[in-house]
């Protein structure tokens, strides 16, 4: 590993330029320069150059020291391992010696101290306890906080020196907090700190804010308070008393007492004012004005003033603008923006904190995770409250704080994430937002589903996937979870209902066959349940819809559930097999079947849902039967027989006809479904009376038309109604109220809006019924008519 290249000035690495040399550094330097010219043979002598160089390190000359080592380290002959060591090691503490003098580390510096503490491991140099410590600093300042925390781990096991101990520790906590793979350890730590005797005031104050905020993270409050009234003691003499009244307020907002922290933190107020404060040590690890300020603000969140809360984090962030304690303000600046209802502003700013405090820290992990449970805090406040749109943007940029890297907790906030868009969605009125929070959900719960390694966690995260997805109305993608879910939960309670949901989505998208192929196991692994009962329904159905060759095999399933003996008539599945076997056979013009079928069922479900439908079906079984008969009699029965039997089916038609026409007119004439049936019912009535063609017939289908223009007046089936009522009029032999009718018509024509045209069925134009009625009146029958009219 090359360590320096000839030529090249360590100076510039380390620390830029230094003012000229002691003498001893010219000494040094002009030693060394002799050096290099002499034979080989000579030597300089090690211990009086480390001396030198030693010295140049106790005056601060890190450049020159650093040349020196560098100098030393490329000597001709090289110097023994030994002592290469040594200068490998001395190096490091002169670039960490450095570094520490700047507000913002040199990482090219950084890596270069690294490469001088692995030359000092292969040589097996002398690796105490501070030169572990300088190699944990930078880990950290490289960002790599795995190897950092195996550094300070190392330096603690060497028995350091009190200094040392306590730099290691305080970096080892700091680097753990927000991990929870280390928590326990951290805690350890902590409390070994608490527990140590004889230490200084810094010290304690380090420690003791770190556990009572341990503890307050866990909402364990009763051990927050065990820890402050073992060990709050020892500041409890007069330069230090500022720090126990802080200690005790902090307690009390934790507690809810506001009243009684309000008085402590402005006693903390008053003690500022009157006391000189210049410990830098204790402002090291927790600037008093600062953490005053902030408590004053918790306290009037907690009051519900939040306006005088920003004011005091304003504050805070002007006396400490990076670290934890800064996290912590720029949080309680966003609870106050929300609390004043600006959460677009609260989310925007606490974006733009995160990105400015960031760029001082090295290890973002413990600002992620204070923004993180500020966010999830917002969130569950806005959700109590019913606020569901603003509470899940809040979880969801506390997912957007969680990196990559930190794979459970992202799963943790996926889940919560996925059933806050979903309790959203069932409060939400607006059904696009309704369906956006349901697709949100569903993208979370899948998301959340492919890292989840438990089983029965990640079946029921895919399971309330596709649910969430299917209330989005999106059918390919709960299809997908959905045969996720049945591939991962084999012994799931859930999963003939899954099955049975898989089947009707490929169902749903055409995509029949494999429908087929998922209903036909659920009927072969759960036969007894009313899953696979259902499955055998819906299996016919499919059969029907991929073609008329496989209607034999629906029928005879749906005979089967039928005629099984296993389902009682009151049962749903006995209900839509009828039903669905009424459809097949009106399909396959199997009139008499279809009649006989639909009867059974008006006689089981008269007052079901679906009999405005089957009693349609009927009486249009008997009209098409009746058509049937008299266009193709069967072979050997008489004309006349046969055309009895078709007026005779005419009649029972019309008759059905017309009840379910008053009965739909009575009922449901708001719905698009009942006006559909309405319609056609009177206008198949009027045909089935214009079949009969006798006097008495004539006169009630001239009622049935008049019916349909007068209910549909608006709507092009008034222009069908018309003709027909000109057609019953011309059978009649009244040609002058046939044209009448077909004027009508024509006025009814020009009056109508285009979009009734658009809604209307057929398919029938403005521009054909133009033309048609055009038509009509051009014809030779009615034109005498025409003309003779005044």
């Amino acid at each position: 590993m090359a360590i320096r290249t000839a030529g090249q000035n360590l100076g510039d690495w380390v620390g830029g330029r230094w003012q000229a040399p002691l003498a001893i550094v010219a000494l040094a330097a002009a030693a060394l320069a002799l050096y290099r010219f002499q034979p080989p043979e000579r030597h300089v002598a090690f211990d009086s150059v480390l001396a030198d160089v030693r010295a140049l390190i106790e005056a601060r000359r890190y450049g020159d020291a650093a040349d020196a080592l560098a100098n030393l380290l490329q000597a001709k002959p090289p110097p023994a391992p030994a002592e290469q060591a040594i200068l490998h090691g001395l190096m490091t503490d002169v670039i960490y010696r450095q570094e520490l003098r700047r507000s913002v580390p040199n990482l090219q510096n950084v890596a270069l101290l690294l490469q001088h503490h692995e030359q000092l491991v292969l040589l097996g140099g002398p690796l105490d306890a501070r030169a572990l410590l300088r190699s944990g600093q930078a880990h950290e300042w490289l960002g790599d906080v795995r190897s950092a925390i195996e550094a300070y781990r190392s330096t603690l096991s060497r028995t350091p020196g009190d200094d040392t101990r306590r730099q290691a520790l305080q970096a080892l906590v700091r680097l753990m907090e927000g991990r929870p793979q280390y928590a326990e350890e951290r805690r350890q730590r902590i409390e070994e700190s608490l527990a140590e005797a004889g230490v200084a005031p810094p010290h304690s104050w380090w420690a003791i804010q770190h556990a009572m905020q341990e503890a307050f993270d866990q909402n364990d409050l009763a051990r927050a308070r065990h820890i402050l009234e073992r060990y709050g003691e020892r500041f409890q003499r007069s330069d230090l008393q500022g720090y126990h009244h802080y200690l005790w307020g902090w307690l009390l907002v934790q507690e809810g007492r506001n009243d009684d922290a309000r008085p402590r933190c402005e006693w903390v107020d008053e003690w500022l004012r009157s006391h000189e404060h210049a410990d830098t040590e204790m402002d090291r690890v927790g600037f008093l004005p600062a953490l005053n300020r902030w408590l004053a603000g918790r306290i009037d969140l907690a009051d519900a003033r939040p306006q005088s809360a920003l004011e005091h984090f304003e504050a805070t962030l002007k006396l400490q603008r990076s670290g934890g304690l800064a996290a912590r303000a720029e949080a309680g600046r966003a609870e106050a923006l929300a609390m004043l209802e600006q959460h677009e502003l609260a989310r925007r700013e606490l974006r733009e904190a995160a990105r400015r405090i960031l760029e001082r820290e090295t290890d973002d992990s413990p600002i992620l995770a204070c923004f993180r449970d500020c966010l999830t805090r917002l969130h569950e406040r806005l959700e109590t409250a019913g606020n569901f749109e603003q509470a899940v943007q809040y979880l969801a940029m506390a997912l957007d704080f969680t990196p990559a890297d930190e794979q459970a907790v992202r799963l943790v906030l996926l889940e919560r994430l996925g059933n806050a868009h979903n309790r959203a969605a069932a409060a939400d009125l607006d059904e696009a937002r309704r369906r956006a929070h349901s697709a949100a959900a569903g993208q979370c719960l899948e998301q959340a589903a492919a890292g989840v390694r438990e089983p029965m966690h990640a079946a029921a995260l895919l399971w309330d996937g596709a649910q969430a997805y299917d209330g989005a109305g999106r059918l390919s993608d709960a299809r997908r979870m959905l045969a996720a879910f049945a591939q991962t939960a084999s012994n799931d309670p859930r999963l003939p209902p899954a099955l049975l949901q898989l089947g009707q989505a490929y169902a749903a998208d055409g995509l029949f066959e494999h429908a087929v192929t998922v209903y036909s196991r659920l009927i072969a692994e759960y036969p007894p349940l009313d899953e696979a009962l259902r499955a055998r329904l819906l299996l016919a159905d499919c059969w029907v819809s991929i073609g008329p060759e496989h209607f034999p095999r629906a029928e005879q399933m749906l005979l089967d559930l039928l005629e099984s003996g296993k389902l009682a008539p009151s049962a749903a599945v006995y209900r839509d097999a009828l039903s669905q076997l009424c459809d097949l056979y009106f399909d396959e013009q199997r009139y008499a079947e279809t009649i006989s079928r639909a009867e059974d069922y008006l006689t089981f479900y008269p007052q079901d849902a679906e009999r405005h439908r089957i009693r349609f079906l009927l009486a249009d079984a008997y009209r098409r039967s009746a058509q049937a008969l008299r266009a193709q009699p069967p072979a050997g029965v008489a004309p006349e027989r046969a055309d009895d039997e078709s007026r005779r089916r005419f009649a029972r038609a019309a008759a059905l006809f017309g009840e379910l026409a008053g009965e739909l007119g009575g009922e449901a004439a708001d719905a698009a479904e009942a006006r559909a049936y309405e319609r056609w019912a009177l206008l198949h009535r009027g045909d089935c009376l214009l079949e009969l063609n006798d006097a008495p017939s004539l006169d009630e289908a001239l009622n049935a038309f008049r019916q349909a223009a007068a209910r549909f007046q608006s709507e092009p089936t008034a222009l069908t109604a018309q003709v027909q009522i000109a057609n019953v009029h011309l059978r009649q032999g009244r040609l002058t109220e046939a044209a009448r009718a077909i004027e009508r018509a024509r006025w009814l024509l020009q009056t109508m809006p285009d979009a009734a045209f658009a809604a209307a069925p057929g398919g029938c134009d403005r521009a054909h019924w133009d033309r048609f009625l055009g038509t009509v009146v051009g014809s030779q029958l009615l034109r005498d008519v025409f003309t003779e009219a005044p």
